[in-house]
Parts: structure tokens; C-alpha cells; sequence
């Protein structure tokens, strides 16, 4: 890719998984004064912002009050109901979790905003729960709505102090905001027990949910395939036995490698190449959930109850 400058704050990086630096640019604009650039490797197919801000510039935007600018939070707002308007969230994620999930295991979530998880997995499985979250209101939250201390603290300091191993460990949507996640992944390899598992979800490119404008976002530096999420993980010593659909965000079951089942790579790879069908999927998936939301909040408002009612009773719910 052609040189550019770049702010003084920022930095240029290779892949962060694979290390190549052969990307095709993907996306490219402004949002509240940061340059958000996203690029795809060519060879292993993450995506992820190139130049991207340094580190200090990330700790500072976490630790100033993530949630209030990226959910739009107020201050005012009551922790019961925060908490409780992840419940819906909270039962999907423990639904996938049903099939691994064991009475008093040792469980560690990084980033774990609430606490729903784990508080749900304290006082329905007796589990011994850890929850490491540096965002101040997030941790208030989860102290007054669940009694949960949360840690104030980064991962790289928790894996430099802890000498605990867990049974499971679960990163819900985190794992796109660590610079290094090659490292990350590696940590996490060590803190597993040998018959522990790690539960990832993360954005999926390959399957966008929001135009691009809500999609790109600046905490956001990695969105991954599902080839680029499944390397990631082998390379660093796991293998993957459960996943959701590829039409969605990924949401995987890793454990550290043993004799089980491959995995299908050909549904992997088929959804995560060429780099010019993912463009194009891209492409597809923005004008979609662009007149998705004008609709939405523009047309719908307009038209009477009765007509919302008819469609919601009548058509959408044949489809």
C-alpha cells in the first residue's frame, strides 16, 4: 500500500495476525476528529485499522468513561436497569456456554462490562468468578446491581500478577479492541486449565450489522473472518469445537488442542474469500442496513398503528 502521513499519535502496524503487510483498503473517514482507516490482509483476510492511534491514546479513551461515550450512557441512569438491559445479551451468550458450563468451576471474564455473566454464573452454578473491567461506570454498575468487585486493572497487569488457572474464560466482544491480540490469545492459552475452554465473540466482517459508518468505530481495531479468527486461535494452541452461524457475529468455543474433531475449513475459508467477494459483501451489507435504519426511523414513524399492525401480524410474521 502507498505511504501516507499520519497524526503523531498514531502508528503503522502489519497484520496483527498473521504479520503480512499486503492489505487492501476496505474503508476510510473521519469520526469525531480520529482518522479511522480500515484495511484487510491479503493473506489471511483481518481486517483492522492501519495507522491506528498508540496505546496511551487508547488507555486514556478507556479509562475516561468508555461506556458513556460509546453507548451514549448517562450518569443518572439507574445500575439495576443498565444491568438489566443486557439480560437479553446475558441468556444468548449462556445458551451457547450450556453444553461447557460445570457447578463451581473457576471462571475469569475479561472485559466484562455488567457483570451479567458471571453474576448469573455465581448464583445459579456456585461458580468462583474473576471480572476484569477498567471502565468506571461499568464497574460501578456491576457492584450496585450485582455485588460484583470488578478489577480495575489491564489484562497484561492481571496475566503478569495472577497464578491462577481457570476452567473458563470469556471475552464478549473484547477481543477486537486489544491491539496485540496474537499476545492475547497466547495469555489466555496459559491461563486455561488443560480441560478449560475460552468463549470469544467478535465482530464478523463478513457479515456486517450496521452500515459502515456505525460499523468502523475507533475502539474497534481488529474485525476478523472466520479464517482470521480461527488461525489465531491455532496458531496460539487452541482449536475451535463450537461456533455460530457465519451469517453473524462470531461466537466461538475454543480449548486447548486434544484429539478432537477438525474443524470444517472449507465453510471457513468459503467465508472469509477472496478478499474481493468480502468488498463486495461489504458493500452489499451497508446499503442494506443503511435503508434498514432510514426505514426504521424515518418511514416507520409515519405510518398509523394500524398499518404497523397489520404488517407485523399479517406479513412479517409469514415470512
Amino acid at each position: 500500500m502507498q505511504p501516507m502521513n499520519i497524526p503523531s499519535d498514531y502508528e503503522q502496524i502489519n497484520c496483527p495476525v498473521c504479520y503480512k503487510n499486503d492489505a487492501t483498503l476496505l474503508d476510510e473517514r473521519t469520526i469525531d476528529k480520529r482518522l479511522i482507516r480500515t484495511i484487510m490482509c491479503n493473506h489471511c483476510s483481518h481486517a483492522y485499522l492501519n495507522p491506528r492511534a498508540r496505546a496511551p491514546v487508547y488507555d486514556e479513551y478507556y479509562t475516561s468513561g468508555f461506556s458513556q461515550e460509546f453507548n451514549a450512557i448517562s450518569n443518572t441512569a439507574s445500575s439495576v436497569d443498565l444491568a438489566a438491559g443486557n439480560d437479553a445479551k446475558t441468556r444468548r451468550i449462556l445458551d451457547f456456554l450450556k453444553p461447557h458450563l460445570n457447578p463451581n468451576s473457576r471462571v475469569l471474564e475479561i472485559g466484562c462490562g455488567y457483570g451479567n455473566i458471571i453474576a448469573t454464573l455465581r448464583d445459579s452454578l456456585g461458580a468462583s468468578v474473576t471480572g476484569i473491567e477498567p471502565d468506571p461506570l461499568a464497574r460501578r454498575v456491576a457492584f450496585e446491581a450485582h455485588g460484583l468487585e470488578l478489577q480495575d486493572t489491564s489484562f497484561d497487569a492481571f496475566f503478569a500478577e495472577t497464578q491462577e488457572k481457570y476452567d473458563m474464560i470469556i471475552m464478549h466482544h473484547v477481543l477486537e479492541h486489544m491491539l496485540y491480540p496474537n499476545d492475547v490469545v497466547e495469555r489466555l492459552y496459559k491461563l486455561l486449565k488443560d480441560d478449560g475452554v475460552l468463549y470469544l465473540g467478535v465482530p464478523n466482517i463478513a457479515a456486517m450489522t450496521f452500515p459502515k459508518q456505525l460499523f468502523f468505530r475507533f475502539p474497534h481495531v481488529s474485525y476478523f473472518t472466520p479464517f482470521s479468527l480461527f488461525i489465531l486461535l491455532c496458531q496460539n494452541g487452541l482449536h475451535v469445537v463450537q461456533y455460530d452461524s457465519f451469517q453473524k457475529a462470531l461466537a466461538i468455543i475454543a480449548i486447548p488442542h486434544r484429539n478432537v474433531a477438525s474443524v470444517d475449513w472449507a465453510s471457513v475459508i468459503r467465508n472469509s474469500f477472496p478478499i474481493s467477494k468480502m468488498k463486495r459483501v461489504i458493500f452489499q451489507r451497508h446499503w442494506y442496513h443503511t435503508v434498514r435504519l432510514a426505514i426504521k426511523h424515518h418511514i416507520r414513524p409515519m405510518l398509523p398503528r394500524a398499518l404497523k399492525d397489520f404488517v407485523k401480524k399479517y406479513i412479517l410474521y409469514k415470512i
